[in-house]
């Protein structure tokens, strides 16, 4: 049952067809042959190139499932800030979208801040339509049940084939991680919509300002979780992923004055790094056995940054 869609039987062809009938339907025929990018674990990628330029089709895995209906719901409320969404099929898990091009902003450091500013634009439009996000299939996941979300995967067998924790220091953070949780708990922000996996290959710079994509791991939560997917992309870059941190800060000041966020700030980056090895570990869970290689090095990563935050 975990074996991915795209690696059954008849895939192809129902997906292509699909494809060839949404772009008949849109006046933009193929002009050339649709080609199949990348079909890994949790997605499929293809893309052909029609009269009208361009087009990406995505297909999820079952984790990912609201991804579809996340993306047409952005697309309609926030349209230049994410990519156009030009169909869906919620049922079978499929987008296709209209091509951004391939400038990412990882080579564009001076549009950082920009980005994040973008992220924070959409965060506040839904500060008060979480409902619309949960009507899509976004999960609500506050900081105040993060403690007993990492302890439920941390003593799953899937996860624990790949970390080496003791039950000792499982406790250490688990416990760590509620208290955190509970001194974040003063901060003023909302829980509002997080894209899950901001980083700079997930915001291409299209006509010099930034799109964002990949809408997967979206759910309600801190804004800031946002905040530490940076650090991966530029280890040997310190002052970019500061600045993105500076930037988020500033874009909500006006809820949370920044020396208030700052005094709490290794408590945040503790709790969110729980955050993002929860995320990850759910991955793993889901995923076929020989697939889950793919996404074991993040959750290793971000549990490491957890491992650090957590007094020994």
């Amino acid at each position: 049952p975990l074996r991915p869609r795209w690696a059954r039987s008849g895939w192809y062809e129902r997906a292509t067809t699909w494809m060839g009938a949404q772009l008949a339907e849109m006046g933009r025929p193929p002009i050339g042959p649709i080609e199949q990018v990348r079909h890994w674990g949790i997605s499929a990628l293809m893309r052909v190139d029609t009269a009208g330029g361009r087009v990406w089709f995505k297909a999820v895995f079952p984790g990912f499932a609201h991804e579809p209906v996340v993306s047409q719901l952005l697309h309609d409320r926030c349209r230049g800030a994410v990519t156009p969404v030009l169909a869906i099929d919620a049922e079978e898990g499929w987008l296709l979208l209209d091509d951004v091009g391939a400038d990412i902003l990882a080579d564009h450091p001076e549009h950082d801040a920009a980005a994040v500013r973008r992220l924070v634009e959409i965060q506040r439009a839904f500060v008060d339509r979480t409902d619309e996000l949960v009507g899509v299939g976004c999960r609500h996941r506050p900081f105040g049940a993060l403690a007993q979300e990492l302890a439920t995967v941390l003593a799953d067998p899937t996860v624990l084939e790949h970390v080496e924790l003791t039950a000792s220091r499982t406790t250490e953070l688990v416990v760590w991680v509620d208290a955190a949780a509970t001194e974040l708990a003063d901060l003023p922000y909302p829980d509002t919509l997080v894209h899950g996996d901001f980083h700079p290959g997930n915001v291409h710079v299209v006509d010099g300002e930034p799109v964002l994509i990949d809408w997967s791991d979206a759910a309600i939560s801190h804004p800031l979780v946002d905040t530490l997917t940076w650090k991966d992309w530029f280890p040997d870059e310190p002052e970019r992923t500061a600045g993105v941190w500076d930037a988020f800060v500033e874009a909500w000041a006006d809820v949370c004055p920044v020396a208030d966020v700052t005094r709490l700030r290794p408590q945040l980056e503790g709790v969110i790094a729980a955050y993002h090895t929860v995320s990850y570990a759910g991955i793993v869970i889901e995923l076929e056995g020989p697939r889950r290689v793919e996404h074991a090095d993040g959750l290793q990563s971000f549990l490491a940054h957890l491992d650090a935050a957590v007094p020994r």
